[in-house]
């Protein structure tokens, strides 16, 4: 799940936090993380840019002055240069790091934040025992987000998922306090998927420079729902402008373990977009696209499907919604029932598989959501890890047996 970026005019200054460096939180995900920041110039001029780090603690590093050439990017190693060694240690630790890089030529820049976990739990739990608290190997997986340009004062999850079991997904979050003031109280609400506010979790201060990290179980969020929530939203409000943030899901269970998110909405000013007018015969629809995803024709027992999701938190209604698909191959077009709307704070959700008929299996389709008005936000997941989807050269694998490894 990614979000494509466009250059934007004036955002010479992008950020992202927290980055949870630690080996001591509650979720698999947060511990072993080793962050590569990946900044680009988009111009066609040298862009000198300046990248600094800063911890929760006031620990700064940097800055790091850089050339970027025109179009070139970097993807900078300070992070997991830094606490890479301290992995493979005894030493506990739970820090957080924030990330900034600023155009010293007044250039825009774009950039996108990888997070990677090459750590699973220490085999008898979060114990040391054999030197180490984490066990190097045990999986990888990443997650990542764009970076932000543009701080606020309301962030907006589209997607809350938290199930336990076999599978299991766990949403999780992380707000920075990026302003000069403090931005408290902020508000916290989760909603279910037709809009019921399931619990409310109030930081009545969040100071300059501070960051929370948001999850069953974490001290930010004693009130985050109870297991069982599915495609509900969350809503984060500020008293000032200033925070930007992030959403990760991190699954479980005993088929492939893999994390996926993206920024919160609301951090990348025309990013990703209020949609564009689309004609279809006599009617002219708001459409939002989702470039790829990978859809099977068939029910094959793949934990993790494609899908699209989104809330409508604009307008009363947005009226009558339809999802849409083109084959990248053949160019077959596919689609769902018109739906008749979808009221204020509600979600929309499908699956995407039982949606594209197509002779490859698996297919590459392209997805649209076309709506009559309003401004919906919104999640698409690609679906199956790529060892799942028997990619060659992003084309598809028509032999792939989702039984074989």
């Amino acid at each position: 799940m990614q979000q494509l970026q466009r250059k934007q005019a004036g955002k010479t200054e992008l950020a992202f936090g927290p980055i949870p460096l630690s080996n001591q939180l509650s979720h698999d995900f947060l511990n072993g993380i080793l962050a590569l920041p990946w900044v680009r110039n988009p111009t066609a001029q040298p862009n000198n840019i300046q990248i600094t780090y800063t911890s929760d603690t006031g620990l700064v590093l940097g800055p790091f002055n850089l050339t970027l050439p025109p179009n070139g990017s970097v993807l900078h190693p300070t992070i997991v240069n830094l606490v890479a060694p301290l992995y493979f240690t005894d030493t506990a630790f739970s820090e957080s790091f924030v990330f900034e890089a600023t155009s010293l030529s007044g250039l825009p820049l774009i950039g996108e934040m990888i997070l990677t976990d090459f750590f699973g739990p220490d085999a008898d739990g979060l114990t040391d025992d054999d030197g180490m608290w984490l066990d190097f190997g045990d999986r990888f997986r990443m997650g990542s987000a764009m970076m932000a340009n543009t701080a606020d004062s309301v962030l907006v999850n589209p997607e809350l998922t938290y199930q336990v079991g076999d599978p299991g997904v766990t949403t999780l979050m992380g707000i920075w306090n990026t302003g000069d003031v403090d931005a408290g109280p902020v508000s916290i609400r989760y909603h279910d998927r037709n809009g019921a506010v399931l619990g409310i979790d109030n930081i009545p201060s969040m100071p300059a420079g501070s960051q929370r990290l948001i999850g069953p179980g974490l001290a930010t969020s004693p009130n985050y729902p109870a297991p069982g929530v599915f495609d509900g939203w969350v809503r984060i409000t500020a008293c000032k402008k200033g925070l930007i943030g992030w959403t990760m899901r991190q699954t479980e269970g005993s088929g492939f373990q893999k994390v996926y998110g993206e920024t919160l909405h609301g951090t990348n000013a025309k990013e990703p977009g209020i949609g564009f007018p689309a004609a279809i015969g006599n009617k002219t629809w708001v459409r939002k696209v989702k470039p790829v995803s990978q859809v099977w024709d068939v029910d094959d027992g793949f934990w993790w499907p494609g899908y699209t999701n989104f809330v409508n938190d604009s307008v009363s209604n947005i009226g009558r919604y339809v999802y849409r698909f083109k084959d990248f191959v053949g160019g077959a077009s596919f689609g769902s029932a018109s739906f008749s709307g979808l009221r204020y704070a509600n979600t929309s959700f499908t699956y995407e598989d039982e949606l594209v008929s197509t002779p490859f299996n698996p297919a590459l389709v392209s997805g649209r959501v076309d709506h009559a008005s309003g401004v919906i936000k919104g999640i698409g997941a690609i679906g199956d890890p790529l060892y799942e989807w028997q990619f060659t050269d992003f084309v598809p694998f028509p032999t792939c047996s989702p039984g074989n490894p």
